[in-house]
């Protein structure tokens, strides 16, 4: 923040933003800098303020407590510090950073046009696939989920999709679909989702995502039926209501609360250990928001468990899958992350190449060596591990411009460390290395032929031809020499 005036931290859900920053804004009010902290749910407000007290802050409430705008921290609902007239801050920390691209956002930071900005979330995507660039100056990555599960700060993921919805024609509306449209399909799930559950994670406290109020009710009250403690809660509730159920579900009285977009961010119940997804989405931050409430750790070392009617993790039909949170994610603040193509479950090791290798510092390495590179075969030649070809294809592009295709990098791995395997096999480990089985295993599965051009002439990519060509995949030809492969 030096060189920046507006950063944003990316750290998983569960990892610890709001611990980061209520140590930070202390520090910088025994400094001088007035901070004000900005969250965007009442429930949020109070949550602030309790992670402030162990570091000596207690801070004023935007509107609430009197002379709030005397302390050197405070914290408000955004809506509520919109609407007020606000002293000259110098930090503005926004939690749920993802949000802070809305008007009401806008509206207080164009009102502290000085003071600089750090946002927290872990989901740095807005709801609509759209980035943060046009908030934020830069964004700084933290340890990713399977770091702080090895570490023991989060709960492991255990993940069934059971069953997905058929939501094929419905309306897409800002990433979702139209919530009276999703309660006739997901009516008939009910019964599927409590018998899975029954079977998977009877007893576990369970978060139950729906789709509509109605749904959330419905749902809480067949749980009901079949035995089990139940509560709904909504937006439309009392607040007193809302809250004395939320605090009981803390408490351990109820096992299953429904919600119907309420709790999906921001919730800190650390004993919730499963999450029942009954809404499908084309949102990557709100189904991985979702999963996040299960995340934290258990006492009993238990997992997460998540089970998936609705196709959210591996996709439906023309739905592609939205992944599970241990996946690396390669965030970025243009918008629409990449992350890994691979089936899910193959190893337990399912992170994207490319972000690992970002981690060890290889990108940089080769990035380097790279640059003083004439044609593909001298750029290959430094290429030591299988994920390498994907640094390959992101920084030494075609001579016409652009990069090689998915199929052309799939296949150059494929002979240089795994041609002692059948063709289809070694297609098939270069995919899993590279992220891209998905995409090789369709591919074969539709009886597609991997073609070699040489020249002016194609040859089928059959287990003899592939045969001959393993000596020549460190060859000293041009590029054009070797030509592209197509399926």
């Amino acid at each position: 923040m030096r060189r920046h005036r507006r950063a944003l931290l990316q750290l998983p859900t569960g990892g610890g933003k709001t611990i980061v920053f209520a140590s930070i804004a202390p520090s910088a009010a025994q400094k001088g800098s007035r901070v004000l902290i900005l969250v965007h749910r009442k429930e949020l407000v109070r949550q602030t303020v309790e992670k402030l007290q162990p570091f000596g802050v207690t801070p004023g409430i935007v509107g609430k407590t009197a002379g709030w705008d005397l302390e050197p921290v405070a914290v408000g609902m955004v809506i509520t510090t919109a609407k007020r007239e606000l002293p000259a801050y110098n930090l503005i920390i926004v939690d749920e950073a993802h949000h802070a691209v809305s008007k009401s956002w806008e509206v207080v930071l164009d009102k502290l046009p000085c003071a600089r900005v750090l946002g927290v979330t872990a989901t740095p995507q807005r709801l609509d696939g759209k980035g943060l660039g046009e908030c934020f100056d830069v964004m700084v990555q933290g340890p990713t989920v399977r770091e702080l599960t090895k570490g023991g700060f989060l709960a492991p993921i255990v993940a069934w999709g059971i069953e997905d919805a058929n939501v094929r024609g419905l309306r897409l509306v800002g990433g979702n679909w139209k919530a009276a449209d999703l309660e006739a399909v997901l009516g008939p799930f009910t019964e599927r989702a409590l018998a899975e559950w029954s079977e998977r994670a009877i007893g576990v406290q369970t978060i139950a995502f729906c789709c509509s109020v109605a749904h959330a009710e419905f749902v809480a009250a067949r749980w009901r039926e079949a035995g089990f403690s139940a509560a709904c809660v909504h937006g439309g509730m009392e607040e007193r209501l809302r809250d004395r159920i939320i605090a009981e579900f803390g408490a351990g009285k109820l096992t299953l609360l429904t919600c119907c977009e309420l709790i999906d961010e921001g919730f800190d119940v650390p004993e919730v250990g499963c999450v029942l997804q009954l809404r499908p989405t084309a949102s990557i931050t709100k189904h991985f928001q979702q999963i996040g409430r299960a995340m934290r750790p258990k006492a009993d070392g238990s997992p997460c468990v998540v089970i998936d009617l609705v196709g959210n993790i591996d996709g439906a039909g023309h739905r592609k899958g939205l992944g599970l949170p241990d996946e690396v994610v390669a965030w970025t603040l243009d918008g629409k992350p990449k992350r890994d193509e691979g089936e899910r479950g193959l190893t337990p090791d399912r992170g994207d190449p490319t972000i690992e290798a970002l981690a060890e510092g290889r990108i940089r390495l080769l990035r380097s060596k790279l640059a003083d590179c004439r044609w593909w075969g001298e750029a290959e030649g430094m290429v030591e591990r299988p994920e390498d070809y994907l640094i390959l294809q992101r920084y030494f592009p075609k001579p016409t411009g652009g990069r090689y295709r998915d199929v052309w990098i799939v296949r150059r791995c494929a002979e240089r460390f795994f041609s002692h395997l059948p063709f289809a096999a070694a297609l098939r480990s270069a995919g899993i290395a590279l992220g891209k089985s998905r995409m090789v295993e369709n591919s074969l599965a539709r009886g597609h032929g991997w073609t070699v051009q040489e020249g002016e002439k194609h040859h089928q990519a059959t287990d003899a031809h592939f045969a001959g060509r393993r000596q020549r995949a460190l060859g000293t030809q041009p590029l054009a020499a070797l030509g592209e492969c197509t399926s």
